[in-house]
C-alpha cells in the first residue's frame, strides 16, 4: 500500500512539473499561439472536402515536440481551421493529405498527393500550404540546422525556388509562400499558379510526387538546381500546357463552389520560363523502340523501316489529360497506289484517326485517352514518309522526322 501510495504521488508530482513547464514555456513565449484559432487553405489546386491537415509543434531549436493536431478540410475550397491551439513556440509544420482539383485537366485528381510547410505563428494565425511552402520546406531546415534565423531561411529558400522557375524574387512583389493563394490578386499569387501548373504538367500524382521530392533532394544543400535532366522535365510539360484552359478550369472551379476567384495574370510566368530553354526539344510521352505490332515508326530515333509486315504506331501518354497529335504524310515513292498505308481498325488503341485524305496522301491521328496508344500500320508501297508530331496545345510539331520504307 505504502509501494502504491508513493507512486501515485511521484507521478502526480511528474505531472504538476510537465505542466508548470509548459505554463511557464507559454507565459515566457509572447509571440506564441495561445487558444488561437490557425486556418488557411491547402491548395495544388484546391485540396477536397475532407482531406486530412495535420499541425506539429516545434520547439524554439526547431526540434519537434511531439505534440500534434489535427483537423479536416472543411470544404472543396481546401479551406481548413484548427481551434484552440496553444503552442510552446511560435514554430510548427503543417502538413495536407488527400486529393485535389487539377488545374491542368480540369479534374479531380485521380491519387492523393501530401503538401507540408514549417511556418512562423508570430506572423500571423493564417497558413496556406502549397507547392511552394513544400519545396522549400527541406531546404529551410537545412539552413535553420546551419544557423540560419527563420526570416533568413524562409526568404533564401523560397528566392532559391523561385529561381528554379526563372523568376527574380526581387523584381516582384511577393510575400511568404505561405500567404499566397491561387484565388488571390497578386503577383505572388500569379507566380504560385504558374509554379503550380509547371509541377503538375501532365503528370499523373506519381509523376507529380516523383519530381517534387527529385527537386527537393536535389536543391536542399546548395539552393540550386543542379540536375539538367530534371530542368528539361519541367520544361517539356510547360512548354505543352494550355494555358488558356488552364486560366478557365480555376476559375470555373470556384464558380462551381460558390467563390468569386480572381485569376491574376499567371501567363506570363508560365511563358517566361518556357522562354529561357530556346525552343529546345523535350517531350512530355514515351516512345518505346517497340510496340504490339512491331517497330515503333513513332521512336523519335528510328528512321529507316521495313516496306513489308507491319508496324507500330506507338506513344506512351502521361498523366489524365495529356493528348497528341502526329500527321503521317506521303513524300516520295515510285508506286502508283491511292492508299500509301492501311490498318486493322480491330487494331486500334486508343487512337482517333481522321479520313485518309487521297489528294494529298495525308492522315491525321489524335490520342483519344492517356495511356498506351498504338495500332498496327501496313505501307502499300516503299517510299519516303514524313511524320510532325504535335504534344499538347501545340501549333507546331514538337519534332518532325522523314522517314525510309525500303
Amino acid at each position: 500500500m505504502r509501494t502504491f501510495t508513493s507512486y501515485v504521488l511521484i507521478s502526480a508530482m511528474v505531472l504538476l512539473v510537465f505542466s508548470c513547464s509548459k505554463d511557464k514555456d507559454q507565459d515566457n513565449c509572447k509571440t506564441c499561439p495561445s487558444n488561437a484559432q490557425i486556418s488557411g487553405v491547402a491548395q495544388k489546386g484546391p485540396f477536397l472536402n475532407g482531406s486530412a491537415v495535420t499541425l506539429s509543434e516545434l520547439d524554439p531549436s526547431f526540434n519537434a515536440t511531439g505534440r500534434v493536431f489535427n483537423t479536416n478540410i472543411l470544404d472543396n475550397s481546401g479551406a481548413f481551421q484548427f481551434n484552440g491551439i496553444s503552442l510552446a513556440s511560435s514554430y510548427a509544420t503543417t502538413r495536407v493529405n488527400g486529393y485535389y482539383f487539377n488545374e491542368v485537366c480540369g479534374m479531380q485528381s485521380a491519387a492523393p498527393i501530401t503538401l507540408e510547410a514549417i511556418v512562423d505563428l508570430s506572423a500571423g494565425n493564417n497558413v496556406n500550404l502549397n507547392v511552394l511552402t513544400h519545396l522549400e520546406k527541406p531546404r529551410v531546415e537545412y539552413l535553420l540546422s546551419n544557423g540560419s534565423t527563420f526570416t533568413d531561411a524562409k526568404q533564401q529558400a523560397q528566392k532559391e525556388v523561385l529561381a528554379i522557375f526563372g523568376i527574380d524574387a526581387d523584381s516582384i512583389t511577393i510575400v511568404n509562400s505561405e500567404q499566397l493563394n491561387i484565388a488571390g490578386p497578386t503577383d505572388g499569387d500569379a507566380v504560385l499558379i504558374a509554379v503550380s501548373s509547371i509541377l503538375q504538367g501532365y503528370r499523373s500524382e506519381s509523376g507529380y510526387s516523383e519530381i517534387m521530392a527529385d527537386i527537393i533532394s536535389d536543391i536542399r544543400t546548395d539552393g540550386v538546381l543542379n540536375s539538367g535532366p530534371l530542368s528539361d522535365k519541367l520544361y517539356a510539360h510547360a512548354r505543352a500546357l494550355d494555358i488558356t484552359a488552364i486560366r478557365n478550369h480555376v476559375s470555373d472551379r470556384y464558380a462551381n463552389i460558390g467563390i468569386t476567384a480572381t485569376v491574376p495574370g499567371f501567363e506570363k510566368y508560365v511563358n517566361q520560363f518556357v522562354g529561357q530553354f530556346n525552343n529546345q526539344t523535350s517531350l512530355i510521352a514515351e516512345f518505346p523502340a517497340s510496340g504490339d505490332y512491331g517497330v515503333n515508326l513513332l521512336d523519335p530515333n528510328n528512321i529507316s523501316f521495313s516496306a513489308s509486315g507491319g508496324h507500330s504506331f506507338r506513344v506512351d501518354c502521361p498523366g489524365q489529360c495529356s493528348q497528341v497529335k502526329v500527321v503521317l504524310s506521303f513524300v516520295s515513292g515510285s508506286g502508283t497506289s491511292v492508299g500509301k498505308w492501311f490498318m486493322n481498325v480491330a487494331l486500334v488503341n486508343n487512337w482517333t484517326v481522321q479520313v485518309y485524305d487521297n489528294v494529298i496522301h495525308q492522315q491525321v491521328f489524335t490520342s483519344s485517352t492517356p495511356g498506351k496508344c498504338d495500332l498496327e500500320l501496313l505501307f502499300a508501297e516503299a517510299g519516303t514518309y514524313r511524320i510532325e508530331y504535335y504534344e499538347g496545345n501545340e501549333t507546331t510539331p514538337s519534332f518532325t522526322k522523314t522517314i525510309t520504307l525500303n
